[in-house]
């Protein structure tokens, strides 16, 4: 890769401050005994051209370090590999090249001297290619043995999805065959680990292919199925499988660039930094376009707790996801996705069996982040807190025709459960969900959400079998809502307000609920306000269809 190279270099002083600009060398001063001031410099080639720190070299980067002494003969420089925490003594007669595809982090210094010359060598997948912007279709297929392997047809196929990725321009689709896909690119060249794909602007990439079709519409996802995997062939799994974050080298990711009939899979976000998006890492407003794609076996861990065991979304991060499933992905908050102050938008996406150890089961949204779901199921998914969906710190999601099925919480809030935060639900139904202690289907603390055309049916709970709200700050707004053969083993089948809450309801039916006081709907210190409800056949020790404890007014 060869283009015109300017670089200004920074200068690094020890006593005496000096500024010097220089191209393709990074001058490092210091302060002998005798008070001359040696020099080290460090001088990066590619390809026979200075390479400019932190640019992408398709061809291997050489590194020498001299210096600059009338007794250069007493001083030696030593260098890292790993941002300062080892250092091994550098032979200055001997370049170093760098040859593998990776981002690198290189520091020299003088043996015994504070200054360091830090750099950031970043090398691409190095593929020769024919490829061009005339070719619309890059194909790949991992039993492609014969061909060019240029990417140009499906005889002469790239083998492997980053070929593809690195060669493909704004415009171009990528074609990929069944077969399982790893990344190879490093985010840092000492963790074998930090390898994942990045999308591109402009790019479509597509699987489901057999390796012979003409056109899209002949691909069949189903039965070829394009698995893309941080599973390694060395028996470690990547952190992510996809890997979108701030680079001042790259575009924010919008919709063009589109992800379209995989499955995402293996990907192990376990350790330090990489502790979220175990199958996709987006920040910083990266918004990418999925469709018909599958995430599951992808987990977040670690110290603390990993977020977003599929899919971790943060500062402004928006991803749209079409036809997407989440199944069998885990983490500490967010089992399929983790959503801080970003909002995706997500349609006909079904999350089954996802798990949360902390919060949110399927989904967690916090920091003000309001996603938008339609057509959504939430089936089987698990957490401590929202089996189905966790909203905390002023997370207002909008639901349309979603689906809570048997979702649970091991303490509050099978189906949902809101803190400080007020959604926007309209025909959504919640059956069969589960929780331990409050709120089997839906659980309000301090939260006002809105609900519209909503079905409660056969959901239960210790206290609140059907829905649970508690504080002053909890005023949800129920209009045309059916709480229907809902059960707590203690208070409230249907409903349960304690702490102040007031909740109003309008052509709201209370049918066949039953607990132990307040078969419909139990009352502590809570002034509900009711239009039009009905309470019919509910069942209760004390107060069939309502019960009022301590101060609970009602307001008809």
């Amino acid at each position: 890769m060869r283009k015109a190279w300017q670089q200004a270099v920074s200068v690094f002083v020890i006593y005496l401050l000096m500024a010097q600009i220089v191209v393709g060398s990074f001058p490092v001063f210091a302060e002998t005994n005798n008070h001359e001031q040696p020099t080290l410099t460090v001088t990066l080639t590619t390809d026979g051209e200075p390479y400019i720190d932190g640019d992408i070299a398709s061809s291997p980067v050489t590194i020498q370090a001299t210096t600059t002494t009338t007794d250069s003969a007493s001083l030696q420089v030593e260098t890292s590999n790993d941002k300062g925490n080892t250092w091994t003594v550098f032979d200055t007669l001997t370049p170093l090249v760098l040859t593998d595809a990776g981002d690198y982090h290189i520091w020299f210094r003088i043996i015994g001297q504070s200054a360091i010359s830090k750099h950031v060598i970043r090398i691409a997948v190095p593929k020769p290619s024919l490829l061009s912007a005339g070719n619309s279709i890059i194909y790949v297929d991992p039993t492609a043995t014969v061909g060019n392997n240029d990417g140009t047809s499906w005889d002469n196929a790239f083998q492997d999805l980053q070929s593809a990725l690195h060669s493909a321009q704004s415009g171009q689709q990528i074609w990929i065959a069944e077969g399982i896909y790893t990344p190879t690119r490093k985010m840092d060249v000492t963790d074998s680990r930090s390898v994942a794909f990045r999308m591109r602007n402009g790019v479509a990439i597509y699987g489901g292919f057999k390796g012979d079709e003409e056109t899209l519409a002949q691909r069949d996802l189903h039965t070829y199925k394009t698995i893309l995997s941080g599973a390694l062939p060395s028996g470690e799994n990547a952190y992510h499988v996809f890997y979108h974050r701030y680079d001042p080298d790259v575009s924010v990711l919008n919709e063009t660039a589109i992800l379209d009939g995989v499955t995402i899979t293996g990907g192990l976000a376990n350790k330090g930094t990489h502790m979220y998006g175990g199958g996709m890492y987006n920040s910083d407003g990266n918004n990418p376009l999925l469709r018909n794609v599958t995430f599951t076996g992808n987990k977040a861990q670690g110290d603390g707790g990993g977020y977003g065991g599929a899919m971790y979304n943060t500062r402004g991060s928006s991803p749209i996801l079409t036809n997407v499933i989440f199944s069998g992905n885990e983490a500490y908050l967010g089992g399929a996705i983790y959503n801080a102050s970003s909002s995706p938008r997500l349609s006909g996406v079904i999350f089954d069996g996802n798990k949360a150890t902390g919060y949110g089961g399927a989904i967690y949204n916090g920091g003000t982040s309001s996603p938008s779901l339609t057509n959504i199921k939430l089936n089987s998914n698990e957490a401590v807190y929202g089996g189905g969906i966790y909203n905390g710190n002023v997370s207002n999601p909008i639901l349309t025709e979603v689906e809570f099925n048997r979702n649970k919480a091991t303490q509050h809030g099978g189906g949902m459960y809101n803190y400080a935060s007020s959604p926007t639900l309209t025909t959504v139904t919640f059956n069969e969900n589960e929780a331990t202690f409050y709120g089997g289907a839906l659980y309000n603390d301090a939260s006002s959400p809105n609900l519209l055309e909503i079905t409660f049916s056969e959901n239960k709970a210790m206290y609140g079998g059907g829905m649970f709200n508690t504080s002053s700050n909890s005023s949800p707004l129920l209009k045309n809502v059916l709480f229907n053969k809902n059960q707590a083993s203690q208070l409230g089948g249907g409903m349960l307000n304690v702490n102040y809450s007031i909740p109003s309801l309008t052509n709201v039916t209370f049918d066949r609920n039953n607990a132990i006081n307040g078969g419909g709907m139990h009352n502590t210190n809570s002034s509900p306000i009711l239009t039009t409800v009905t309470f019919s056949e509910n069942k209760a020790g004390y107060g069939g269809g309502l019960y009022l404890m301590m101060v609970s007014v009602i307001q008809v």
